[in-house]
C-alpha cells in the first residue's frame, strides 16, 4: 500500500489505543519529510511492532509512556524506526512467564517470516530490535530491488 497510508492507519491504530489506555504519548516524524505518498510498502510490516510497543512496552509501565516512529530515506533505504521508552522485552517476557494466563505473541514472528518471504520476491529488507535501558528500539530498513526505493 501507500506508505501515506499506512501511517495514517498506524496514526488511528495508535489513536484507537490511546482511547483504552491514556498512558503514552506519540508522534510520528517524516525526515526530512519523507514524500509518503510516493513509496508502497507492505503493509502490517510496521504494525505488530507498535502493538507490543503499547500493549506489552507500556501495559506495567510506572511513568508515562513515549511511542516515537520516524520515517526517513537513507541511502535508497525507506527507514522506519519505533522507538520507546517501556519496560522493555526483557521485563515484559518475565511478567509474561510469571503471569497466570499464558499468551504468546505471534506478531513479530509472523512478520520476520513475511521478511524472509518479501527477501525471495526481491524486497532488499532488514529488521533490527535494539534493547535500550528503558525501552525498545526496532528500525525497519525496506528497498525494492528493481523498482526505486518501491516509488511509484
Amino acid at each position: 500500500i501507500i506508505l501515506e497510508k499506512e501511517i495514517a492507519l498506524l496514526r488511528s491504530y495508535i489513536e484507537f489505543e490511546k482511547l483504552q489506555r491514556d498512558n503514552f504519548d506519540f508522534e510520528i516524524i517524516e525526515i526530512p519529510p519523507v514524500d509518503a505518498s510516493n513509496y508502497k510498502i507492505q503493509p502490517m510490516l510496521i504494525q505488530p511492532f507498535v502493538e507490543n510497543a503499547i500493549k506489552h512496552g507500556f501495559n506495567e509501565l510506572t511513568n508515562r509512556g513515549k511511542l516515537s516512529i520516524t520515517f526517513s530515506e537513507i541511502d535508497d533505504y525507506l527507514v522506519c524506526e519505533i522507538d520507546d521508552n517501556g519496560i522493555g522485552r526483557k521485563q515484559s517476557k518475565a511478567l509474561q512467564q510469571s503471569s497466570i494466563a499464558k499468551y504468546k505473541s505471534l506478531g513479530t514472528e509472523l512478520v520476520f517470516n513475511r521478511m524472509e518471504v518479501l527477501k525471495r520476491i526481491g524486497y532488499l529488507i532488514d529488521i533490527k530490535i535494539l534493547d535500550k535501558e528503558k525501552g525498545t528500539k526496532v528500525s525497519i530498513s525496506i528497498r525494492f530491488e528493481g523498482n526505486e526505493n518501491g516509488k511509484n
